[in-house]
């Protein structure tokens, strides 16, 4: 996978890497319709073939991202994304 090194995008990949991986997957927990599970086997697979990513660091930022988003779509007594968009699906 020689040619992840050669993309003009690899600066911005390692760069905003963890804050696109925490904000997507965080979103994802949260009920917003996003590709959690795209974005964290793709940033894995960039981690290993480039060097650039942690993949300690990407596990750690999907962990804390799923626990809170799941939290935040749950919100206390149930009032969160997940019930808005029940609401609106009836």
């Amino acid at each position: 996978m020689s040619f992840l090194t050669e993309l003009l995008i690899t600066g911005f990949i390692a760069s905003y890497g963890y804050i696109a991986i925490f904000v997507i997957i965080g979103l994802e927990s949260a009920g917003v319709l996003m590709p959690g599970e795209t974005v964290l086997i793709s940033s894995v697979v960039y981690a290993d073939s480039t060097g650039n990513l942690n993949i300690a660091m990407v596990f750690a930022m999907a962990a804390l991202a799923t626990i809170l988003g799941d939290n935040l779509g749950t919100g206390p007594g149930g009032a969160g994304v997940c019930r808005c968009y029940c609401a609106t699906a009836i």
